[in-house]
């Protein structure tokens, strides 16, 4: 039997694995490996780089691969594609935990991540920031729109402001 590639969207979703790599990740670790297949990209944890002390239960591990999950998307959102996307799809397998699913008919600009597209530069230009933070307060604003930006894609922000807290997020 042959096999036809589409070679226009191998090369978009090499560009969004190695785009994917670019996400930040405690401490640097990037603890994840993806594999490229015809029309799709396999996400999984890399156990060994987890930080055993840091991160004992995988959380930080799980939260890196989450943002490399999103820059995948943003970079084929850029290319005009809405890949299906499939959660920890294997109950057997609890170190997959995505797999990016693309039609390989023309790209459409239409679809759920057509408006994250817009971030795709950031990718690029994000750096690691190890100063300290200032101790200035987070502008309202700045704060609303991570706590929306949160609800489109299905998550939930608490925002900190008691020192009480602070030291419950901290543990």
């Amino acid at each position: 039997m042959t096999t036809l590639i589409d070679a226009k969207l191998t090369t978009v979703l090499r560009r969004a694995a190695v785009r994917a790599t670019r996400a930040p990740s405690v401490h640097n670790t990037q603890p994840w490996h993806f594999a490229v297949g015809p029309d799709r990209i396999e996400m999984r944890t890399e156990p060994d780089r987890r930080l055993q002390v840091l991160d004992p239960h995988g959380r930080q591990m799980l939260l890196s691969c989450g943002c490399a999950l999103f820059n995948a998307r943003v970079s084929l959102a850029e290319a005009g594609y809405a890949p299906v996307i499939e959660r920890f799809p294997d109950p057997d397998e609890p170190g997959l935990f995505a797999v990016l699913r693309v039609d390989g008919a023309d790209a459409t600009t239409a679809g759920p991540d057509h408006d994250i597209a817009e971030l795709a530069t950031a990718i690029d230009l994000r750096q690691t920031n190890r100063r300290h933070f200032d101790d200035y307060p987070v502008p309202t604003d700045v704060v609303d729109d991570a706590v929306r930006a949160a609800s489109i894609e299905g998550a939930e922000i608490l925002v900190v402001t008691r020192p009480e807290d602070r030291i419950a997020v901290a543990m």
